[in-house]
């Protein structure tokens, strides 16, 4: 589960798998694994076209589950907190961040909370990861009217693009980045419909330290250039940063992406077997299988009338179907077969019947291979790999240096070169 929330799938050997994917998906993998695609994801299921963003309120629910499990603690963890409740020494009381409130006159413990079961109990300090609500910080709530916002019912959410740098109003990327809370968006009023999550850990430790070599590399390119006096060097390096990020070539990012539409095919085809196999006695595995390894029910799955229906089922049906088609008999099919059997070959035979549709039903209604473009696949990286940051460090303080020495520091991309600002929202 981890895996795959982080970038890979199921995995015997970790770094096996990933040494393949580089070598396979260099332009989009590499440098991308963990974080990176942990909130490429969230922004996928966030993002919208239009003003009417889309109910993805059960994408979350599987997401919060996820999390609940790869985010738990480890058993050693939760037994020493039920001898804590044991013996007295914490408490239980259910209730919601939003519970707390300043109390005034209470002395040291001025920090109150009610528990959705009456009870009230008063603190002097409240250790806690950040999640509270977004809005209460006066920071965030000043945004609104300055920045270009990630839905109109949502003044204060500004959109970010690349290195989180916030939208001003009028869509042009600022100097301040967004490290808050506006990282885990908000939900539409009215709605059912989140947007705009693009990190939704940031409460968390290991976060921090993931983006914070990123963050020295970019602080210190432009220390560089500025200690020098490089005019402008906020921008220099904005701008160093887009020559790097528009080196992507568009075909052969489409050729990259196109070799994985046989795994798509295979994952789409596995879950709709699975969904098929739900149809059989309410989800019985046992029955499911014994039905396709019967002899007479493999002998009765003959027949076109078969094969239009489940033809993705081919390596299990194609045998039989070609020695029908030998035989000269293209109408044979399972209904003219079941005059011929006993009732309880017949009922097998329905079966199998049954699962074929399902699945023939099931495939013709999956999702066609359709990837991102380059643009929109660029825009759910709001953070970029670090052999970005490294590159542009690299030549920034080349360009310091060459400039201390007085040379020139002016050259920067133009026409078909001039770089794309990918622009999450």
């Amino acid at each position: 589960m981890l895996q795959t929330i982080i970038g890979l799938g199921m995995e015997r050997d970790f770094g096996q798998a990933i040494e393949r994917m580089e070598q396979k998906a260099p332009l989009t993998f590499t440098g991308r694994l963990g974080y990176g695609m942990h909130r490429a994801q969230l922004v996928g299921i966030t993002e919208f076209e239009g003003e009417t963003p889309p109910d993805n309120r059960a994408h979350f629910g599987v997401f919060n589950d996820w999390m609940s499990e790869i985010t738990s603690s480890p058993w050693r963890v939760h037994e020493l907190a039920h001898q804590l409740f044991e013996s007295g020494i914490a408490t239980y009381m259910p209730g919601s961040y939003g519970n707390f409130s300043a109390q005034d006159g209470a002395g040291d413990k001025a920090l109150g909370f009610a528990s959705s079961t009456g009870a009230t109990a008063n603190f002097d300090a409240f250790i806690v990861s950040p999640t509270f609500n977004r809005s209460s910080e006066p920071v965030i709530a000043s945004l609104g009217g300055q920045v270009e916002p990630a839905h109109p019912q949502l003044p204060d959410l500004p959109q970010v693009t690349t290195n989180r740098r916030i939208v001003t109003k009028g869509g042009e990327p600022s100097h301040v980045e967004d490290f808050s809370l506006n990282g885990k968006g908000d939900t539409v009023p009215g709605t059912r419909a989140k947007v705009n999550v693009f990190a939704t850990d940031v409460n968390n430790r290991e976060s921090a330290t993931d983006v914070a070599p990123a963050l020295a590399y970019r602080r210190f390119a432009a220390e560089h250039l500025a200690a020098v006096g490089v005019p402008n060097a906020v921008e220099r390096v904005e701008a160093l940063y887009a020559k790097h990020v528009a080196g992507i070539d568009e075909t052969d990012y489409d050729q990259e992406v196109a070799r994985f539409r046989p795994h798509l095919d295979i994952l789409q085809n596995a879950a709709s077997l699975v969904r098929a196999a739900g149809t059989v006695d309410d989800g019985d595995g046992a029955k499911f299988a014994s039905i396709f390894s019967d002899p007479v029910v493999k002998s009765l799955q003959s027949g076109s009338s078969v094969r239009a229906r489940a033809q993705l089922l081919e390596p299990l049906l194609q045998p039989k179907m070609e020695a029908v088609a030998n035989e000269g008999d293209l109408q044979l099919t399972i209904e003219s077969i079941d005059s011929t059997v006993d009732e309880a070959t017949r009922k097998t035979a329905e079966s199998a019947r049954v699962v074929s549709g399902a699945f023939a039903d099931d495939v013709a209604k999956r999702e066609a291979f359709n990837p991102a473009s380059l643009d929109d696949f660029m825009k759910k990286f709001v953070d970029l790999p670090m052999q970005v940051h490294e590159a542009v460090y690299k030549e920034a303080l080349e360009l310091a240096l060459n400039h201390a020495r007085g040379g020139s520091t002016t050259a920067e991309p133009s026409g078909s070169d001039r770089p794309r600002d990918w622009q999450g929202g």
